[in-house]
């Protein structure tokens, strides 16, 4: 996704901070719906898919700023 090149860099970092949120939230209930389907009573899915998650979401972020760092 191309992004605008007028756009603040705040601006920027925040849509990389929702993505972050988003990128967790999203992959948290896909775990917590696969712990549901295959054993309720361990957290593990729900646990991986939030650090998936979070890897992923930081890669966004870091890959960001260092476009903008150039």
């Amino acid at each position: 996704m191309t992004e605008p090149a007028n756009r603040p860099n705040r601006m920027r970092f925040a849509g990389a901070g929702i993505e972050l949120a988003g990128a967790v939230l999203v992959l948290a209930l896909i775990g917590h719906g696969i712990d549901r389907y295959l054993n309720p009573t361990r957290p593990w899915g729900l646990l991986l898919g939030g650090l998936i998650g979070f890897a992923i979401g930081m890669g966004n972020l870091f890959r960001l700023a260092k476009k903008l760092n150039q």
